[in-house]
């Protein structure tokens, strides 16, 4: 399911030419890995590279490669994600997933700053996230402008999200 979401979402910015691999194959393995404990480009590609010949990996997941595709094509494919789609697709799969266990009504917002961000005259990188409170989720974040506060990036957050939620801010809002 997540793999076909991902397939419906993202745009592929490739020529044609350079798409030997499909992207929403790339990103659903990538993240099979990374949750099998890959933490860089190099040990997904090699993680690809060593299961993806397993015939029941390929099966259970439900995709294939004729060859996996190299650690530099699977940096470049990161890099050039639209974060946005990624995340909107996470969301979509998140719904269907808790979809009649849960019900989501009541979204939370978490302004953090981010630690280990700032760097000499740099200031800190802050993030506002939004999160499903009745079970913790965070389904969509917004790093804050410099110079800045909250509320623009909670204004454009809440504008990205449909009407069926109630909203709970903290005092900083």
């Amino acid at each position: 399911m997540l793999y076909q979401i991902l397939k419906n979402n993202l745009t592929d910015k490739r020529r044609k030419q350079a798409q030997q691999h499909n992207l929403a194959t790339i990103i659903y393995v990538s993240i099979i890995a990374m949750l099998c404990g890959a933490v860089d480009m190099k040990q997904i590609s090699i993680w690809m590279k060593k299961n993806m010949k397993r015939k029941e990996i390929k099966k259970l997941l439900g995709v294939d490669f004729i060859k996996p595709p190299s650690k530099s094509t699977v940096s470049l494919i990161f890099k050039e994600l639209n974060a946005d789609e990624l995340e909107k697709a996470f969301r979509q799969w998140t719904r269907l997933q808790l979809k009649d266990k849960v019900k989501l009504t009541h979204i939370a917002t978490d302004g953090k700053v981010m630690r280990g961000s700032s760097h000499k005259d740099k200031k800190a990188v802050e993030v506002l996230s939004l999160l499903l409170a009745d079970i913790g989720v965070v389904i969509k974040h917004k790093q804050i402008a410099d110079k800045s506060n909250e509320i623009p990036a909670l204004q454009k957050l809440i504008g990205e999200l449909d009407e069926t939620f109630i909203y709970e801010f903290d005092s900083m809002n």
